[in-house]
């Protein structure tokens, strides 16, 4: 009777031990998005300025309401958010052009011909209903030491998998490329 009351034991402590395999996700670029006719090579510097510090972390954060975050310890990004997001924003404006070139922070005051900060203000959804992305940026002609000032915010419905999120924002960040690379061309 002992070894059965051991065994049975040892049986739950190792299966209550057990978690959820994590999933890992990345925001991806769009290699076949919308062109944009520009008709000179020019320069751009990119930066993120600020996001919310919620978002700050390794996990993904979703809204559960207005008012409620759900962060999921199994579904995580593979890099910091900040870094991705700001790398894929880069790359969807190089998609979106032949004629525009990304240059480093070291040399961007002196190399770019316009310089893009962003400021992000939500990033993120809610699973079944809605990815959401709602940034405010501006972008400076280091030529004529114009700034002008724009709002991006949209959402897509999604599904109930991270997956679907994150294919969203991505999809969301790219249309976010397509449109700064419009204004671009309009200054």
């Amino acid at each position: 009777m002992k070894k059965f009351i051991i065994f049975a034991c040892l049986f739950v402590l190792t299966n209550c031990t057990r978690s959820l395999p994590t999933s890992f996700y990345n925001l991806s670029s769009d290699f076949q998005n919308e062109k944009v006719n520009i008709v000179k090579n020019i320069k751009v510097y990119v930066k993120i300025n600020s996001m919310p510090k919620y978002l700050d972390r390794p996990q993904i954060v979703t809204k559960k309401s207005e008012v409620e975050l759900e962060i999921s310890e199994f579904n995580r990004w593979a890099s910091p958010l900040i870094d991705n997001l700001e790398e894929v924003i880069k790359n969807d404006l190089v998609n979106t052009s032949n004629k525009i070139e990304i240059v480093n922070e070291i040399s961007y005051n002196k190399k770019s011909d316009y310089t893009i900060i962003i400021d992000v203000k939500d990033f993120g959804g809610k699973i079944n209903e809605t990815a959401v992305i709602n940034v405010k940026y501006k972008i400076t002609n280091n030529l004529t030491d114009k700034t002008n000032f724009y709002e991006f915010n949209k959402q897509q419905p999604i599904s109930t998998t991270y997956e679907s999120l994150v294919t969203s924002l991505s999809d969301l960040t790219n249309k976010l490329a397509i449109k700064i690379a419009k204004e671009i061309k309009r200054n």
